[in-house]
């Protein structure tokens, strides 16, 4: 064997916690077990860790892959005071930055305040500004911005391609600086870096830092888009450390695109699995489709997609041997997505576990019951239950009708029970990137400043390893890669993470600090 990794902690997933060894060979798990049954070579590359945590590399079970850039960070931010000077300082430490670019600015607004073009303005009044809150799916631009994109009254429609109800407008119908959904979406992805070969390994590092070694990419991009091209030139040169299984936009798929992304997207390092779609948008900004009206309003959203479009994307999926993946975050979308499937299967499709519904923050448990019964994926995020700092300032309580909100919202452990596959994912930049976050939220319930009190729907919390087979072997078969990835088993790719905190054992404070020591990918050590 190559190498052998020692530790009197090392969890399997699939067999427990052992004190031994892992022995690798090549790119596979050649050995687990006792440290004395293992037969090394002189040339065994001994690696002992003592006590340190070992584990299966977690595998995102859905983000977005994004050029890395120099970017504000708003979310320690308490009020749009706070964003402004944060602007200000990025700018005076990088003037030449253009244009100027934040993130999870949701966070910092704080007593219902949204911003606008001139809350920027007001700091950066020459120089494009833009950030990007993908939870919320919602970008804030400031005028330079808008103008650079030809955004104003007269190109609403011509901007948003015919979705104006996307831009927000203030009462004389000017544009405020705030898109949502679809078309921030499409924003976010035009006006990302130009990438190149240093910013997307960049932004696997993030990744290998975190102890992640695949992840299940949900972006909308077609066959020939600058980032995949680029993600296998890495792979040629054998500088991809993390395992990537991509999806294409649904709406813009053809059989010719299909076939022209799976000739070179083919391997279990990176692979075309999926078609990806928008079904609805976010319920913080009204636009997840729902089956009852938000509280005190006659808004139930909307569905982006016929039940028809949906059948159709699930068709050229499977002629192709590919899966779909729907976004969907109000119940009603989600009903929408199971009677898709449900029509599919009643037409001889095979379904996997591939295919899956997106996020869920509402859905009736008989809907889910029903899924279960299709072997499909229902993909979770866990922190979205807290996007804030302050449990009492998550947008999301307060808005749905009490019967929703204490029987639906973000349900989780009701779910899994149900025994459908639940991979876990952060959704890119949309929560926090630490997979520990996804733990604390999914064990404890509570937002990061203790509140509410035992947990939001306590009821719906999960112990910490079905918290990590969520996001080990939940993941690894919601790419169709579980006989591959998932657990640490002899005949797997040796894809292994080490965190210096035991996480079966820690305090659910102690999981949000663990850092990973060590990640190994594909046989190769590739962090620490």
């Amino acid at each position: 064997m190559d190498k052998l990794i020692i530790s009197k902690n090392i969890y399997t997933v699939t067999n427990g916690l052992i004190d031994g060894a892992i022995g690798i060979t090549g790119e596979r798990i050649s050995y687990v077990g006792p440290v004395d049954g293992a037969e090394t070579t002189p040339d065994t590359e001994v690696i002992d860790l003592g006590d340190q945590f070992v584990m299966p590399g977690l595998i995102e079970g859905h983000t977005h892959m994004m050029p890395y850039r120099r970017q504000i960070d708003f979310s320690g931010a308490s009020s749009l005071e706070e964003c402004q000077k944060l602007i200000a300082d990025f700018h005076k430490e990088f003037p030449d930055e253009n244009p100027v670019v934040g993130e999870k600015w949701f966070e910092a607004n704080w007593g219902g305040k949204l911003p606008s073009k001139e809350t920027a303005d007001a700091v950066l009044p020459d120089v494009p500004f833009w950030a990007g809150d993908m939870e919320m799916h919602r970008v804030w631009m400031n005028s330079a911005m808008m103008k650079k994109l030809n955004l104003s009254r007269d190109t609403i429609d011509s901007f948003s391609k015919g979705r104006p109800q996307m831009v927000a407008v203030d009462d004389k119908g000017e544009p405020t600086g705030i898109v949502r959904d679809e078309v921030a979406m499409d924003l976010i992805l035009s006006c990302s870096v130009e990438p190149d070969e240093e910013n997307i390994g960049k932004m696997f590092d993030i990744w290998t830092h975190y102890g992640v070694t695949s992840i299940n990419d949900m972006d909308f991009f077609t066959a020939d888009s600058p980032i995949l091209l680029i993600t296998k030139k890495l792979l040629d040169k054998s500088h991809l450390n993390v395992r990537v299984f991509s999806s294409l936009d649904a709406k813009l798929a053809t059989d010719d695109s299909i076939e022209e992304g799976k000739a070179y997207m083919n391997s279990d390092m990176f692979r075309l699995n999926a078609l990806k779609s928008f079904l609805d948008g976010t319920a913080a900004g009204f636009t997840a489709y729902m089956l009852k009206p938000y509280k005190d309003t006659d808004c139930i959203g909307a569905s982006y997609r016929t039940e028809d479009e949906l059948f159709g994307f699930i068709q050229l999926a499977n002629a192709h041997g590919l899966a779909t993946h729907f976004h969907a975050c109000g119940d009603a979308s989600v009903r929408q997505a199971l009677h898709a499937y449900q029509r599919a299967a009643a037409c001889g499709i095979s379904l996997t576990e591939k295919n899956s519904i997106e996020h869920l923050d509402t859905a009736l448990l008989s809907d889910v019951e029903e899924a279960a019964k299709l072997g499909i994926t229902l993909n979770m995020t866990p922190d979205f239950l807290a996007p804030t700092q302050k449990w009492s300032d998550n947008p999301y309580i307060g808005i749905y009708t009490y019967d929703v909100e204490n029987t639906e919202l973000f349900s989780l452990g009701s779910f899994i029970n149900t025994g459908i596959n639940v991979s876990f994912g952060t959704d890119g930049t949309a929560s926090s990137m630490n997979p520990m976050d996804q733990f604390y939220r999914a064990v404890t319930r509570r937002a990061n400043d203790g509140f509410p009190v035992g947990g939001f729907r306590p009821e719906e919390g999960i112990s910490i390893e079905k918290a990590i087979y969520c996001y080990t072997m939940g993941s690894a078969r919601s790419i169709g890669m579980a006989d591959s990835l998932g657990s640490i088993d002899t005949g797997k790719y040796a894809d292994i993470s080490v965190f210096d905190t035991n996480l079966l054992t820690a305090e659910p404070a102690e999981i949000k600090k663990a850092k990973a020591t060590m990640v190994v990918s594909d046989g190769r050590v590739v962090f620490g």
